[in-house]
C-alpha cells in the first residue's frame, strides 16, 4: 500500500488483526468500526485520500462477505449434523468405552 495515508494504513492493519482470533470477533469489529468513524471525523480528506479509502472499503467489504459466507456454511453444517444426529469422533470413542 504505497502512498496510502498513515491513518488508512493503520485502519487496514487493525482490520486485518480483527481476524487473528475467533474470540471476541463481534466486539473487535465494533471497536474497529468506531475507530473508522473517529478517524473520518478527525480528518479533512482530499480526492486522493477518498480514492484510497474507497479502495480499502471494497477490500474490507470483500473480506467481510467472504467471512460471513464461511460462518454461514459452518452454521449450516453444524445444524445439519445436529438434525441428522451425526456422532463426533469423541462421542464414538466414549460410546465404545461403555460397550
Amino acid at each position: 500500500m504505497e502512498d496510502v495515508p498513515h491513518e488508512l494504513k493503520k485502519l487496514d492493519e487493525e482490520f486485518q488483526s480483527v481476524w487473528l482470533s475467533g474470540e471476541g470477533l463481534s466486539e473487535r469489529l465494533i471497536a474497529w468500526q468506531e475507530n473508522v468513524q473517529t478517524t473520518l471525523d478527525s480528518i479533512q480528506p482530499n480526492d486522493e485520500y477518498i480514492k484510497h479509502f474507497e479502495r480499502l472499503m471494497i477490500d474490507w467489504q470483500t473480506v467481510l462477505k467472504e467471512n460471513r459466507d464461511l460462518i454461514i456454511d459452518v452454521q449450516d453444517t453444524i445444524r445439519s449434523d445436529l438434525i441428522e444426529g451425526q456422532r463426533s469422533a469423541v462421542k464414538e470413542a466414549n460410546a465404545k468405552k461403555f460397550k
